[in-house]
């Protein structure tokens, strides 16, 4: 079974994108997922039996997970590149911690 995390659930397609991964055959789950905005990861996680992790760091370390979706959004304000850079940033570490990643920004 692949566990799959999500870093982020900003993107307008993400109830799509879990809905897929729900729907699959091959075993794929979603497994956990992370949030900036805490009520709007923990009613994703909810709505699609995972589990929601606050911490962004701990999640990148689990074990637990074979690879990270990043749905996140891009907005023009600083502060929200700045929130998509640490985005970015977790999906690189997680990727060079031999972890699949898909980022799916929202332009």
């Amino acid at each position: 079974m692949a566990n799959i995390a999500l870093l982020s659930t900003a993107h307008i397609h993400t109830k799509s994108f879990l809905e897929n991964i729900t729907k699959a055959t091959d075993g794929r789950r979603a497994y956990a997922i992370w949030d900036d905005v805490v009520e709007r990861g923990q009613r994703y996680a909810r709505d699609f039996n995972a589990t929601f992790e606050p911490n962004i760091k701990k999640l990148l370390r689990d074990q637990n997970v074979d690879g990270f979706l990043t749905p996140a959004e891009l907005k023009a304000d600083l502060d929200a590149i700045l929130d998509s850079v640490a985005i970015m940033e977790a999906a690189y570490a997680s990727a060079k911690s031999g972890k699949w990643v898909k980022v799916k920004p929202l332009a």
